[in-house]
């Protein structure tokens, strides 16, 4: 059955890649650590943990780390906030190889 968000076209800019739940890479911010639903070169999305607030426009340092990889210090900026979803723009890229390490 086709539905309207099947026929919607992709208005990002980036590719996105969603991960599985047991191989998402890991968010480390504001001294939690929250897994990534899915992310592009520049940019991620999260769910925040009870007691974090984000505010929109803020600026925030974090470290993303792949499974098995080092962390990538990077910073960002808070654009969209959405129930408990959190859209973050990052200050400097990820390279795409860094998605599909094992």
């Amino acid at each position: 059955m086709d539905n309207e968000r099947d026929r919607r076209p992709e208005r990002r800019q980036y590719f996105r890649r969603q991960y599985p739940l047991a191989e998402r890479p890991m968010l480390e911010i504001e001294g939690k650590t929250l897994p990534i639903l899915d992310i592009s070169e520049c940019g991620l999305r999260i769910n925040t943990a009870p007691g974090m607030a984000f505010v929109d426009g803020a600026t925030v340092d974090m470290t993303i780390r792949f499974a098995g990889g080092e962390g990538l210090a990077r910073s960002g900026t808070i654009v969209r906030m959405q129930d408990a979803h959190v859209g973050i723009l990052l200050s400097e890229a990820v390279p795409l190889a860094d998605f599909f390490r094992d």
